[in-house]
């Protein structure tokens, strides 16, 4: 459970992801929404599980904590039907979230800061520290890891590299 939270943009942090974690992730991004609807004693849409992960705890802080990774999981969507040419099976859950973001109460309004779930916690800019967690898993799938085409993830990994090389331990 994660939500790889790359760039304070929900549609670029989206983006930045390669295919495999574009499948996973649109999962787990509806998963969290639920189990913030469970944390404000509503019934969600999936069973609850990681209740108390960092993640679900952020998704249920505030109304736009919520609304970020809504707008982050429709464009995880939008490639998903761009690659494949169908919609994700979770998209069946969208009126839930979208009608559940306007009507619930929220114990804020406000954005929260980013959880932090990566190995990077020494780092202070959250955004980095996910961009050297893909990174690392990228270096250490069995596979190359994908991207829609005309991406051009040569330049985003060459960026990230070096903004890692240069980042104080």
């Amino acid at each position: 459970m994660n939500i790889f939270v790359t760039d304070p943009n929900p549609a670029i942090a989206a983006r930045h992801q390669d295919l495999k974690r574009v499948v996973k992730m649109i999962l787990e991004s509806f998963q969290l929404m639920s189990n913030a609807m469970w944390a404000h004693g509503q019934t969600g849409f999936y069973k609850l599980s990681h209740a108390n992960h960092p993640c679900s705890t952020w998704t249920a802080q505030s109304r736009a904590n919520f609304m970020w990774l809504l707008e982050h999981a429709l464009e995880l969507s939008a490639i998903y039907t761009e690659v494949y040419g169908r919609s994700h099976k979770c998209l069946r859950h969208l009126a839930s979230c979208e009608a559940y973001a306007v009507s619930a109460t929220f114990p804020s309004e406000d954005p929260t800061p980013f959880a932090n779930c990566t190995e990077y916690k020494y780092v202070a800019d959250v955004h980095k520290a996910y961009r050297f967690q893909m990174l690392r898993k990228w270096n250490n799938d069995k596979k190359n890891p994908r991207w829609p085409a005309g991406f051009n993830y040569t330049a985003l990994i060459d960026q990230w590299s070096k903004e890692r090389e240069t980042s104080p331990v």
